[in-house]
């Protein structure tokens, strides 16, 4: 009798480890279909935004009205823009060529994205940030004197940051730093 108990113990044991060994063999197989199917949310995409003039939802495109690809950070950037138009009073008429459709002037801290030998190119929150030659030579020639020395010419690269005020143009870039408008060099 007692051997009969083991036995029934020992197959009851077996088939509860067949079941949970299943089960997580269901959830390794899940698993794998989910990272196969992740993609990168860094990549550029096209977007979808509602157009409440037309009441309908359209890709979101370039002047040329030619769908255009973001990433996430560019999305913020133009909300950020978007938000500082509208929040902070610079269109107060809500109409273009009204009493105050200029943008004022804004000191932000600039971070470069690339370097050129005419210009450069600097993101902020707002978005894209041309960098004029004479500004690019005021910074070098600022952390030269601070470095004295030890000034290596490759002190402005890439990744590096500065403060600045920066004028909207609505160009290719739609912000611009301003004449003299450099005011920290980190």
């Amino acid at each position: 009798m007692v051997q009969e108990l083991w036995c029934r113990m020992i197959q009851e044991t077996d088939n509860k480890s067949k079941l949970i060994g299943e089960e997580i063999r269901r959830w390794e197989e899940l698993d794998e279909l989910v990272k196969g199917q992740t993609v990168d949310l860094e990549e550029p995409s096209y977007f979808t935004e509602w157009d409440q003039s037309t009441g309908r939802v359209a890709f979101i495109c370039d002047k040329r009205g030619i769908a255009r690809e973001f990433t996430p950070e560019m999305l913020v950037q133009r909300e950020n823009l978007n938000w500082l138009y509208n929040i902070r009073g610079w269109n107060e008429s809500k109409q273009i060529g009204g009493p105050n459709d200029e943008i004022a002037d804004q000191l932000r801290v600039l971070e470069v994205v690339s370097l050129g030998e005419n210009f450069g190119i600097a993101k902020c929150d707002e978005g894209p940030v041309f960098i004029p030659k004479s500004t690019l030579n005021h910074i070098r020639n600022v952390i030269e004197k601070q470095q004295g020395y030890y000034y290596d010419d490759d002190a402005l690269v890439a990744g590096s940051k500065f403060e600045a005020f920066i004028t909207f143009t609505a160009g290719k870039y739609p912000w611009r730093v301003t004449y003299q408008g450099v005011t920290n060099i980190y």
